[in-house]
């Protein structure tokens, strides 16, 4: 009796083995940019359709639609992107480039608009369990705040560059992307790198330099140049050119993983080649964004809202990425679909619950 067992407990490791070391990895493809062929060469690639399956419909319920201008009438331009971040027992809004940062509590009640600091440019929000910071960018400096939403610091940082979400933070580090990560821009140091991590008590000093330009600076299309990019608390990164359908991901600041997506309506996007040529008359190339917004959860998964859809992708034993579900979502109130998105942040103390901007709407969802 026994020797039957022994063949099936046998059998059973070999499974196991063979489902922690497997290679999923797939070659990698070859652009018309050196710079990335070389980071898509840098580690095992995994290859994920994102149309394999029919998205689920997730269905948002009235009361979890709020737009935060009903306490602040000044606030949301239509002309402007909004970010929300969760911090603590607080929803914090801020429109992108203007002084108008405001606190809500969760049931979506006006706290507070962040007034004192004088704050000119607000260009990022980013939070960890015990601070939020508020990067200024018209006056190069960041705020910081304790769970209180009182100012407890502020200290000049010129650094980052001044797209929305150019700054994340988590309780050890902070990663920003750099004043010349974009188009025609170049720094004063020369490098090629776009997104920098260091300590967060001496963001000046760089820890790890990471992502390639991968359009020479001066050259068109400039606009690949462009960065995407989450932390989670392990210190973990997933960056994207949002043009392009790849996801680099971070381990210990050294390349760990890359994934090279697929789907019907990416596939249909007119972009140019990545072949670098000179400007004309100094006029920028159009470029189309392939995904909206790019999200790493705490466990290692990650979500990417592309073309409508958010797509979770799972993070397996074996260090190899799955696609798991889609979803598509529809308002209960009115049966309106939410097709684009400009922030997403998940609650730490419910998880599965995001809270989205849309439209200069805040939407609570719960994912199944």
């Amino acid at each position: 009796m026994k020797k039957p067992l022994t063949v099936i407990f046998a059998i059973l490791i070999v499974v196991v083995a063979w489902y922690v070391l497997r290679d999923d990895s797939v070659p990698a493809p070859v652009t018309d940019s050196d710079n990335l062929n070389a980071l898509l060469t840098g580690a095992p690639i995994n290859s994920i359709d994102l149309t394999a399956s029919i998205p689920d419909t997730v269905f948002i319920p009235a009361e979890n639609v709020f737009s935060p201008e009903i306490e602040a009438a000044e606030m949301l331009d239509s002309f402007s992107s909004t970010q929300a971040i969760l911090f603590g027992d607080y929803i914090i809004v801020m429109e992108f480039l203007t002084n108008n940062v405001v606190a809500y509590n969760l049931d979506g009640d006006f706290v507070k608009r962040f007034q004192n600091e004088k704050i000119s440019q607000a260009a990022s929000v980013t939070a960890n369990s015990d601070s939020l910071y508020i990067y200024d960018y018209g006056n190069k400096v960041i705020h910081s705040y304790n769970t209180d939403l009182i100012n407890q610091r502020s200290f000049p940082f010129s650094a980052p560059y001044y797209t929305q979400g150019s700054i994340k933070i988590n309780d050890t580090h902070l990663a920003y992307q750099r004043e010349d990560a974009s188009g025609f821009r170049i720094g004063e140091n020369g490098s090629d790198q776009l997104l920098v991590v260091s300590q967060i008590e001496q963001p000046e000093k760089p820890l790890a330099e990471l992502f390639p330009r991968i359009v020479p600076s001066g050259k068109q299309p400039g606009g690949f140049n462009n960065l995407m990019f989450s932390i989670n608390n392990r210190s973990d990164i997933v960056s994207a050119y949002p043009a392009l359908p790849y996801l680099f991901v971070y381990r210990n600041f050294k390349q760990h993983r890359n994934i090279v997506l697929s789907s019907t309506a990416s596939n249909e996007v007119d972009n140019p080649s990545l072949a670098p040529f000179d400007p004309v008359m100094g006029e920028a190339v159009r470029i189309n964004n392939l995904m909206d917004r790019l999200y790493l959860t705490e466990n290692g998964d990650i979500l990417i809202f592309s073309f409508g859809q958010l797509h979770h992708l799972r993070l397996g034993r074996n260090g190899n990425y799955e696609h798991g579900k889609s979803y598509v979502f529809m308002r209960g109130d009115n049966g309106h679909s939410i097709n684009s998105i400009s922030s997403i942040d998940e609650s730490q103390s419910q998880p599965g619950r995001f809270y989205i901007i849309s439209s200069e709407l805040l939407y609570i969802i719960d994912l199944p």
